[in-house]
């Protein structure tokens, strides 16, 4: 599927399901690979509408990378340098609106992100009403500041052994949101970065599976209010 972005650009945007609640995911630095189109085909069978934008669309045509080989994650490391997030989250809120715009029977939406699009994700929820999903986002403890400007509850999913937001930035990020009624932040002890990214040697089935069943149950209840 092809979106068309507030500036006019069009970009593809791989889609998986028919019906239910609309998902963007926010891809990792890996782009639309495997692991992404794994998740948007499982949050199918839960019955959402999945799409997953291609974020890196922007700086040319990107093949998918396999974050097992050092070369790609080199290459999505400088993909990252290369990102315009401003634009990188606008492209997510123009696919957002259109699976709100071309629901059928159910025009409700949410953001789930991934590393990257985890902080991706957090940022979405400043610019718009829609319920956001953080899996170990990097760099949030960056924009904290930004959490006063928040339109939709947000949770983060905070892997305790998460090499990538050690311990003293987790501390930052629990101590600034505190007080804020729409963030949750649920920590996941034993794990490390990259827990739930499915089709990969990171993946742990058991904290996945918990991280999950929180997400749906937040995105569900986001919804309902």
């Amino acid at each position: 599927m092809q979106i068309t972005a507030a500036d006019g650009y069009r970009f593809n945007a791989y889609v998986a399901g028919v019906s239910g609640p609309g998902l963007v995911i926010a891809h990792e630095i890996f782009a639309v690979n495997a692991s992404m189109r794994a998740v948007a085909d499982w949050l199918a069978g839960q019955g959402f509408r999945v799409a997953v934008p291609d974020l890196f669309a922007r700086q040319g045509n990107i093949r998918e990378l396999n974050p097992a080989l050092e070369e790609d994650r080199n290459t999505g490391m400088a993909l990252l340098k290369g990102l315009d997030e401003d634009l990188a989250v606008s492209d997510i809120l123009a696919t957002a609106d259109y699976l709100a715009s071309s629901a059928d029977d159910d025009a409700r939406v949410g953001v789930v992100g991934y590393c990257m699009g985890g902080k991706l994700a957090y940022l979405t929820a400043t610019k718009a009403a829609y319920p956001a999903v953080s899996y170990y986002g990097v760099g949030i403890e960056a924009v904290l500041d930004r959490h006063t400007d928040l339109m939709a509850p947000v949770l983060l999913h905070l892997p305790v052994e998460d090499s990538l937001c050690l311990p003293d930035s987790q501390a930052r990020i629990k101590a600034a949101l505190a007080g804020n009624p729409l963030v949750s932040i649920s920590s996941h002890d034993g794990v490390g970065h990259a827990f739930a990214r499915r089709k990969s040697p990171a993946f742990m089935a058991e904290a996945a599976e918990i991280a999950d069943g929180q997400t749906i149950a937040f995105l569900n209840k986001a919804h309902a209010g």
